[in-house]
């Protein structure tokens, strides 16, 4: 597994980040699809767990191939019945991302008001859930 992408422990729930920052076009696709890969590989995996996922793209520039790429990941982590995505980011790069997503998914310019709103986010599907 990357160096990028790390499991991380935050008030009981565990949350996939990926630090895409800095990384040059062809090494942030590579990264993705790792991400990519780990995510469908936990599809098949039976949780009463939200997906949790927190991506930086902190200086990254956005081009055309990863926002095909972002889609891709988009699609897969919607595939589990519950998930939250949040991405850090600056303004400019958030506000080309926003274009994209739907819902579930929260823009923030740091990594800790990410954690608290996928905490948050975990709690109110745990909450909900059909279990």
């Amino acid at each position: 597994m990357s160096e990028r992408i790390k499991w991380i422990e935050c008030e009981g729930f565990t949350i996939m980040s990926i630090d895409y920052s800095d990384l040059p076009e062809d090494e942030h696709l590579d990264t993705m699809g790792e991400v990519i890969q780990l995510l469908q590989a936990f599809q098949g995996t039976p949780s009463e767990s939200a997906m949790l996922v927190m991506a930086n793209v902190i200086n990254t520039q956005i081009t055309n191939r990863i926002i095909g790429k972002v889609r891709e990941t988009y699609n897969v982590i919607g595939r589990f019945k519950k998930y939250a995505y949040a991405i850090v980011g600056e303004k400019g790069t958030l506000k080309q991302l926003t274009k994209i997503f739907t819902p579930n998914i929260y823009f923030t310019s740091t990594e800790q008001d990410a954690r608290n709103w996928l905490v948050r986010q975990a709690k109110h599907l745990d909450k909900n859930s059909d279990y």
